[in-house]
């Protein structure tokens, strides 16, 4: 569906997109713009988490393993 096409609810009231003034329109695309932007960028940081998780992860068994060697 097209940004002209679809509907925005604002205070539990529904509006065409195409009824909106130019200024409205413009304000709501930016607000799209930017929340889809910072959507984006949660699924970066948990991505980042994520991979961060595992190379400390790995880091960890890394000095696990070399202190077992050091034992033997």
């Amino acid at each position: 569906m097209s940004e002209k096409e679809s509907t925005i609810t604002i205070e539990d009231k529904e509006y065409k997109f195409d009824d909106l003034t130019e200024q409205q329109q413009s304000l709501v695309s930016i607000y799209r713009t930017w929340s889809k932007e910072l959507n984006d960028l949660r699924l970066d940081v948990a991505k980042t988490e994520s991979a961060l998780r595992d190379l400390t992860r790995e880091i960890t068994s890394s000095f696990k393993e070399e202190e077992e060697e050091v034992e033997d």
